[in-house]
């Protein structure tokens, strides 16, 4: 998967520039995979490709965006696709307290939607 991805970035029309994709793995897990242009003459398609995994970064958007320890739980698991059934599943708690932390989450963030968010966050 990761050879077919750097492989399709490199057949963009401008593959001199990097490029960072949000790709799920076969078991769901989301991940980056930032590929750059490493070329060093024309014609050269070598590349450098760093993989991560998504939301590994919680404390440091907490403490960017000051969420509670709750709100930056509910925040990652945005970040790993749970819907809000989901999330209140995993926490243990009702769907509208879900709520009620997206709405402060998205507040402190200064944005309006989970796809803004996991743009912001990630």
């Amino acid at each position: 998967m990761l050879r077919d991805h750097t492989l399709r970035a490199l057949d963009q029309p401008d593959s001199n520039s990097s490029a960072v994709t949000l790709l799920t793995a076969a078991r769901g897990e989301p991940f980056y995979v930032h590929v750059v242009p490493i070329a060093r003459e024309a014609g050269d398609r070598q590349v450098a490709v760093s993989v991560r995994e998504l939301g590994i970064e919680r404390e440091a958007f907490a403490r960017r965006y000051r969420l509670s320890p709750r709100e930056a739980e509910v925040a990652e698991l945005v970040l790993r696709g749970y819907r809000n059934p989901d999330i209140a599943a995993s926490l243990g708690v009702a769907s509208s307290t879900v709520k009620r932390h997206l709405t402060r989450i998205f507040d402190k963030i200064g944005v309006d939607s989970r796809t803004q968010l996991i743009g912001r966050l990630a």
